[in-house]
């Protein structure tokens, strides 16, 4: 199964967790961003790896593009 990995980079280890869809990573991401200060990072089924504002961003582009 292809899918998005949410990652959040904490002091003590990264935390992961796994979508289906970029929506869903997006949600994810997003909520663990409001749950701490520390750095989320979304890497999708290719393996590119964005900061949480940068994946907003590259979703928003697709869906007025």
């Amino acid at each position: 199964m292809r899918s998005f990995t949410i990652t959040l980079a904490t002091p003590v280890g990264a935390l992961s967790v796994r979508r289906g869809t970029a929506a869903e990573a997006l949600a994810k991401g997003r909520e663990l961003a409001t749950e701490s200060t520390d750095r989320v990072i979304i890497t999708d089924p290719d393996g590119r790896s964005f900061e949480l504002a940068d994946f907003a961003a590259d979703r928003s582009e697709d869906s007025t593009g």
